[in-house]
């Protein structure tokens, strides 16, 4: 009954309202030009509006500057020309005193980025041995694609304060570095604060809140002060004492979060460990262009204006700007999705835990095998998702390919940085971060109750890098040999070498300008393990500009016992005087009996810093800018080759 009730009032608000959900918002494409350096927004006319703003700032900005001030409600453009390339530009544009705005990300060549970060991925203990290969492969396609990854093995019997303990720990010894938490299984979840999102005093009392994982703070989470018995589900009563924390707000939250939990979903008739490798395996499918989706969107809204909180809007808004509003369709969730491929969706109804009126229910996800990636989805009762046969998980237990979900519509969210290569972590921690810096916030912005299911590595243009790469050593181990087949990508500009001694570490780019070879040679190499990584990368263009994509790499490793000496090697028949020693302003390379033909120095971490010819019996160099310590200096000359030892004081 109170569902029925419910549907029927949302008939009627949507029936009060000449206006739709994509009225309330900007739909904003973009047209880039390098020869003058150009960005053009062209946004569509929305019936609210009278005049519009158009605003700028960078990405790291919280401040928007003014660009242009009451243009003419017919004047849907305005050019940038005051752009330069390899610049990433937020633009908004709003109507003046209106919650009424559009987002886009732009940019003219924006660099590659080489490093994502850390990620701690917090792994289910029930999952390490039978599903062991899988979460390795999980782990490699994170390190191919610039991350480090920190795993921990979590209990699900564990207290929650012990899991936020060893993300505490981990962060706290490289806090630059740690950019997001990902959850693989049915790890303890956190319920925290007296609230309700979706209206229902019913439904008031704690929720799950992994943002509770967010930050490093245990202080601020108290569990003395709620006191509400009233819930009609028994898991969101929340007493004091009963490990269910107070807070309905969250902290200053230092990383994302996500969870990818297929715990509990009998529908699919499967275990969860059986539902848990066909996630990773369709999730390491998608991050490996095995199968391509159509740059569409799809959106099925039941609610419309609503009162103008017009929930459909995060469908609207955010695929305009990563797609193009023509990109952009309305239809029928489950019957245009089987039809057709859509890289994104939205879908929004009146809800139960199971389902959303207009869009269908968990069993759908089961019998229905959707071409989907990633999805929103909205409606009463199912953001609370820690429970059986969750709206809201089922998409990532389904065989469909779709890894994402949000329960988007209150708070709204802000997806337009995945349009310039971002993942969609970035997405979810600039929306629970988000005060006011991307409006309409919507109701319930910074409550715990926000979350991102699924992978929160995933970006928008994965294809198909080099393979193949072999490693070997030449010349006594003094250098490395890399080659590789092209990738099929007939955009690849060319590619990336990276090199690391540990994959707990992050990989170090050894060219800074891509090479269009298939090989390439490294002679800075240390002593002991050394692995390689090869990135592709092209020139992605993107309905907001253009920006240099990377692929995922491809690695291989050698093991170098002698890249040369550490003490002195003398060739037979060779003399070669290196004085003074130790050196403080100045060394003199002598060869009396034969002409130098090169030198080369390397410091103690086997960085080149000095590789000339010479030609002559001497050569004198200038040590006093040198670092103190120990350098190695190989020396050709006519009769052979030799290594010497030196030290900077």
């Amino acid at each position: 009954m109170k569902k029925i009730l419910l549907l029927l009032f949302l008939a009627f608000s949507m029936t009060s309202y000449a206006q739709t959900s994509a009225d309330v918002c900007f739909q904003i494409s973009t047209v880039t030009t390098m020869a003058p350096p150009i960005i053009k927004l062209t946004w569509r006319k929305t019936t609210l509006a009278t005049t519009y703003n158009v605003f700028r700032k960078l990405r790291t900005e919280t401040n928007w500057t003014s660009l242009a001030a009451n243009l003419a409600v017919n004047d849907t453009t305005y050019t940038d020309n005051t752009v330069l390339p390899g610049i990433g530009y937020e633009y908004k544009v709003s109507i003046p005193n209106s919650s009424v705005t559009g987002f886009v990300y732009a940019s003219l060549n924006l660099p590659a980025t080489h490093y994502q970060g850390k990620l701690i991925v917090l792994v289910d203990s029930n999952y390490m041995l039978p599903l062991a290969s899988e979460i390795k492969t999980f782990e490699y396609d994170l390190i191919n694609e610039g991350w480090t990854v920190a795993r921990v093995h979590i209990g699900r019997n564990q207290s929650v304060s012990s899991v936020k303990q060893s993300i505490k720990n981990i962060y706290q010894a490289a806090p630059s570095t740690v950019k997001g938490i990902v959850i693989l299984g049915h790890i303890p979840v956190p319920y925290s604060g007296s609230l309700y999102p979706d209206g229902h005093p019913d439904h008031d009392g704690a929720w799950p809140a992994d943002l509770y994982y967010c930050d490093t703070s245990f202080a601020y989470w108290t569990d003395v002060n709620v006191n509400n018995v009233n819930a009609s589900r028994p898991e969101n009563i929340n007493i004091p004492g009963d490990g269910k924390f107070d807070q309905t707000s969250i902290s200053t939250p230092l990383m994302f979060v996500s969870r990818i939990d297929v715990y509990d979903m009998p529908i699919f008739s499967a275990n969860d460990t059986l539902l848990m490798q066909r996630y990773l395996a369709k999730d390491h499918e998608y991050r490996t262009a095995a199968k391509t989706y159509r740059m569409k969107a799809l959106i099925d809204d039941n609610f419309g204006y609503f009162s103008g909180e017009a929930f459909g809007q995060n469908g609207f808004r955010n695929y305009a700007s990563l797609l193009s509003p023509d990109s952009v369709m309305v239809g029928d969730y489950f019957p245009d999705m089987k039809n057709n491929s859509y890289l994104w969706s939205y879908g929004c109804g009146g809800g139960w835990y199971q389902g959303a009126g207009g869009v269908g229910n968990s069993n759908n996800f089961q019998t229905d095998t959707i071409q989907n990636v990633f999805t929103l989805l909205f409606g009463s009762y199912f953001g609370d998702w820690d429970i059986q046969n969750s709206f809201l998980r089922a998409p990532l237990a389904s065989p469909s390919p779709t890894l994402t979900n949000f329960w988007a519509g209150r708070p709204n969210i802000f997806l337009h940085h995945m349009g310039l290569g971002e993942p969609i972590g970035n997405s979810f921690m600039e929306t629970i971060k988000n005060g006011y810096t991307y409006q309409p916030v919507g109701y319930g912005y910074k409550y715990v109750h926000q979350a991102l299911l699924g992978d929160p590595s995933l970006k928008m243009y994965p294809y198909k890098g080099a393979f193949g790469l072999v490693a070997n050593t030449i010349n006594g181990g003094s250098i490395t040999t890399l080659t590789w087949l092209n990738s099929p990508d007939p955009q690849v500009l060319g590619y990336y070498v990276y090199r690391t001694a540990s994959l707990a570490d992050s990989f170090q780019l050894l060219n800074a300008i891509f090479t269009p070879n298939t090989n390439y040679n490294d002679s800075t190499a240390p002593k002991g393990k050394n692995i390689y990584m090869v990135r592709a990368v092209k020139l992605q263009n993107t309905n907001t500009g253009t920006f240099y994509n990377l692929s995922p790499g491809i690695i291989d490793s050698v093991n170098i016992v002698t890249p040369f000496a550490v003490n002195d090697v003398d060739a037979p028949n060779i003399m070669v005087n290196v004085y003074p020693n130790p050196a403080t302003d100045f060394v003199q390379i002598e060869a009396p009996d034969e002409k130098i033909i090169s030198i080369k120095v390397l410091d103690a971490q086997a960085k080149v810093i000095v590789s000339t010819a010479v030609n002559k019996h001497f050569l004198r160099l200038d040590t006093h800018l040198w670092s103190k310590g120990n350098y190695f200096i190989e020396v050709e000359t006519e009769a052979g080759t030799m290594n010497k030892k030196m030290t900077v004081h």
